[in-house]
């Protein structure tokens, strides 16, 4: 790390805050709050009723229940910005092929796998982490 990216340094603290902000604001914003957006267009798509559309988002906070021990782990065992790495990757693998998806079972599998993974190592948890351990004067 150089000079200016130290533990010590009081302005890279608040990057890494605006950081974890916007990874918060893209990962969450787009999935668990933007999910709504496209119930009506997928259930038109698919053939679905809107019950069964939002079975997509309970697969995604299910996902992200289920991996969110693993990234505890990780981010307690590896440098953070590994995880918020490869949260970002898969976030994006999972994006892609749900944008492309033409059955619907491709469409479950990745709510189900990259992009649950990926929104859970950049959401909540890795950000209150990351605060936690860059903000430790007034705690």
């Amino acid at each position: 790390m150089s000079g200016a990216a130290t533990r010590g340094d009081g302005r890279y603290k608040w990057v890494i805050l605006a950081a974890a902000f916007v990874a918060q604001m893209l990962a969450l914003g787009s999935t668990s709050f933007g999910f709504g957006l496209f119930v009506k267009p997928v259930a038109a798509e698919f053939g679905l009723s809107r019950g069964d559309v939002n079975l997509g988002l309970m697969l995604l906070i299910v996902g992200m229940a289920l991996v969110s021990p693993l990234i505890g782990r990780a981010l307690d065992r590896l440098p953070a910005r590994w995880t918020v790495l490869g949260g970002a990757l898969l976030f994006g693998i999972g994006a892609l092929t749900v944008a492309v998806a033409d059955t619907l079972w491709l469409l479950a599998v990745a709510v189900f796998l990259p992009l649950a993974i990926g929104t859970a190592a950049l959401g909540p948890l890795t950000a209150s982490t990351l605060v936690a351990r860059w903000f430790d004067e007034k705690r």
